[in-house]
């Protein structure tokens, strides 16, 4: 499942939290029907920058990043990055 964050572009007031409340209950479902879940912030913009100043090209159809080694380690490191912010 992909959740796609509203931040900074949803002007309307509510919004993201209706979808997060969405978010829970279909997380909350999958997690009873006995899906193991992890839920990561995928950091999308932030990784692009990244791999244009690694000079990797970014791989990008219909809106979803195709992850190849070089990519997987530049969302790797953007995570660790992310998770260092957060603390």
């Amino acid at each position: 499942m992909r959740y796609v964050s509203t931040r900074g572009r949803a002007p309307e007031l509510g919004f993201r939290d209706v979808l997060m409340a969405g978010l829970a209950v279909d997380l909350k479902a999958l997690h009873a029907a006995g899906h193991r879940i992890v839920v990561t912030h995928g950091g999308g913009p932030q990784a692009t920058a990244l791999q244009e100043r690694l000079g990797i090209k970014p791989n990008i159809v219909a809106g979803r990043r195709i992850t190849d080694d070089a990519t997987l380690e530049v969302m790797k490191y953007r995570s660790e990055e992310h998770t260092s912010e957060l603390q």
